[in-house]
């Protein structure tokens, strides 16, 4: 129900109106009556009505300077006038005073509670529309801070209206700015103790953790501000009065994030801090000086603070010539030679280092590098699928480490192990290969024209090649392997039958009766008469 007060100078109507109004039926409460404006201003004040019902004519202030008094300092109270007087310049006035009805006496209770009733419609829309307005306003409250990062990410992005920024920092309520800014990123540099811990956590619970203690942080720091751009990235925008003013404000928010990500969420962190600028227009300079020593960081070690100053025109330009330790590599790989990978692998980090190359050029680098002896292991036949499956987890893993020493040890050791499941597969080849040579021999002693010549071409190797694994499988030549089995089987056959030397030499491939003899004795210590007569005696 609204409060109504009631003003006319002549007591009956008061009384009359007073009483005889159904105030309630209407939905009012009448709070008060007065005989004047000035009365009236009390009574106001008293009361705190939604409605004046006023008459014009009153001593001392009248019913339109109540009015201009209730529209100039009460803009939510309604002002109604019932007056006897039906003159435009009443009406004209009334209007510029803002009353919302002008109703002329006399007029009947009924009449009276129609207009009333009429009055409380308005109040309703005026009530709906405050709350309307209202729940926006809360809302937009509720989203002021997000709109406020929104704006902040489009100025750092290079995309604001920097025309008008001041008028935008006061409405996104920022304080009015220092001359000093500087763009930081805090970077998680190594959260592997909390995966470790926490094997279920996500990536994205450690961006917000970060984000929420630097958020927390920076508000001890007025005029500094924590925002998280679409990289999940986490940012300080720092702003001071002085240089060393803001060197400080960075170092002390700096140290606080480092050592709560350190003592929460066992996490080690690093802040690159973008180069100094002094106006709001240059926050994308900052930071993209920023992303620049990003880059490089992982070619620093354990290094917590990092200055895009430092990286400035820092960088050589020159690209690295990695055919040539992929070359080396490759044979050292090929031949399991660890002390040669480990070296290699060292003078090639060492350039990387030299040439402070960024994160994504040293990866390109290192994956071209890996691909290239996988197809080139692959054409030997000493690379499968599987081989390239293991490339593939090994790149996945080197995107989990950020700085350049993780990421060499890591190499080395899969060179390392490419080298022995490399060796082991020539291994299991060689072999193979001296197995096949042995049942070719054993199928074909008889020939007198075999030869090295001749094994290896039904292997399609090298002699040399074959010559070398040969004896490294079996331990003995291939003139000594021949010569073992053709014995061997003339021995059978000295045991089983009756057939003469020269029969058994020409049977086993040799055809010089007395050169078989001679080998025969050789490697029995008998010749073949006395081995037949001692075996079958």
């Amino acid at each position: 129900m609204y409060k109504i007060i009631f003003i006319d100078d002549e007591i009956l109507i008061r009384e009359a109106v007073s009483g005889n109004t159904p105030w309630e039926e209407a939905g009012f409460q009448l709070v008060g009556t007065a005989e004047n404006g000035r009365d009236a201003i009390s009574l106001i004040e008293k009361s705190h009505p939604h409605v004046v019902l006023t008459d014009i004519r009153m001593p001392i202030m009248d019913g339109l300077e109540l009015a201009k008094y209730v529209h100039e300092n009460y803009d939510d109270i309604k002002v109604m006038i019932l007056s006897g007087h039906d003159e435009f310049d009443y009406a004209k006035r009334a209007l510029q005073y803002g009353v919302s009805e002008y109703i002329l006496k006399p007029v009947m209770p009924d009449e009276l509670k129609e207009e009333l009733i009429g009055m409380k419609h308005k109040l309703d829309e005026d009530i709906n529309e405050r709350e309307k307005v209202a729940r926006i306003q809360r809302a937009y409250e509720e989203k002021l801070p997000a709109l406020r990062e929104l704006y902040m990410n489009r100025l750092i992005e290079g995309n604001g209206q920097f025309a008008d920024w001041r008028e935008q920092f006061e409405h996104y309520r920022m304080q009015s700015p220092e001359p000093f800014w500087a763009i930081c990123i805090a970077a998680v540099d190594d959260a592997e103790a909390f995966y470790r811990k926490y094997p279920d956590a996500s990536r994205d619970l450690v961006n917000f953790a970060v984000y929420n203690i630097a958020h927390e942080i920076t508000e001890d720091y007025p005029g500094t501000y924590c925002i998280q751009n679409m990289r999940d990235e986490t940012l300080l925008i720092c702003n001071a009065s002085t240089q060393s003013r803001l060197d400080e404000i960075v170092y002390g928010i700096g140290e606080r994030i480092i050592y709560e990500l350190a003592k929460c969420m066992d996490t080690r962190m690093c802040i690159v801090v973008g180069r100094t600028v002094r106006s709001v227009a240059q926050w994308s300079d900052s930071y993209r000086n920023a992303k620049e020593a990003e880059e490089l960081r992982f070619l620093m070690e354990d290094s917590v603070f990092l200055y895009g100053n430092d990286f400035a025109n820092n960088r050589t330009g020159n690209s690295v010539k990695t055919s040539l330790y992929t070359e080396r590599l490759l044979l050292s790989i090929k031949i399991n030679q660890t002390d040669e990978i480990e070296k290699i692998t060292k003078e090639l980090f060492a350039e990387f280092r030299e040439k402070k190359l960024d994160r994504k050029t040293a990866f390109a680098y290192i994956q071209n590098m890996v691909l290239s002896i996988l197809i080139t292991l692959e054409e030997s036949e000493l690379a499968s699928g599987e081989d390239y499956e293991e490339e593939i987890s090994f790149i996945n893993r080197l995107s989990d480490y950020n700085h350049l020493k993780d990421i060499e040890s890591e190499f080395v050791a899969y060179c390392l192990s490419l080298a022995k499941c490399i060796a082991g597969k020539r291994e299991s080849i060689n072999q193979k290969q001296a197995i096949m040579a042995i049942d070719y021999i054993e199928k074909n002693y008889s020939n007198s024209d075999m030869s090295l010549n001749m094994v290896c071409a039904y292997l399609s190797v090298s002699t040399s090649y074959f010559s070398t694994i040969f004896k490294a499988c079996t331990g003995e030549t291939f003139v000594e392997a021949l010569t073992r089995i053709r014995i061997e089987k003339a021995k059978q056959l000295l045991e089983t039958t009756n057939m003469k030397n020269y029969e058994i030499s020409d049977a086993i491939g040799i055809n010089d009766p007395h050169y078989f003899s001679s080998i025969f004795k050789k490697q029995t210590g008998m010749t073949p008469g006395e081995y037949s007569r001692s075996v079958k005696s």
